[in-house]
């Protein structure tokens, strides 16, 4: 596999990983921008728009945040369907 392609893949797969996330963090009411800077520092600070660090780290950083963000989602809405039998 070619560098460039390899490197586009990962930013591809870094900047999906933040989408998801910050739709998950806006129905959470959560603070994107600081559940992101705990994953890796450069995802928030990165000047013209693209994250500094796409290292398998911060990759699999990213999912197990994605991973964590989902799970409470799930916890909101079980709070949710037994609001009614209150």
């Amino acid at each position: 596999m070619c560098w460039a392609f390899w490197q586009s893949d990962r930013l591809h797969r870094v900047l999906e990983y933040m989408n998801v996330a910050h739709e998950l963090c806006a129905l959470l009411g959560m603070d994107f921008v600081q559940i992101i800077a705990d994953v890796h520092p450069s995802l928030v600070d990165s000047n013209g728009g693209q994250p500094k660090s796409i290292s398998n780290d911060t990759i699999a950083r990213l999912a197990k945040t994605i991973h964590s963000l989902r799970e409470e989602k799930k916890l909101h809405l079980q709070k949710v369907w037994m609001l009614p039998n209150l």
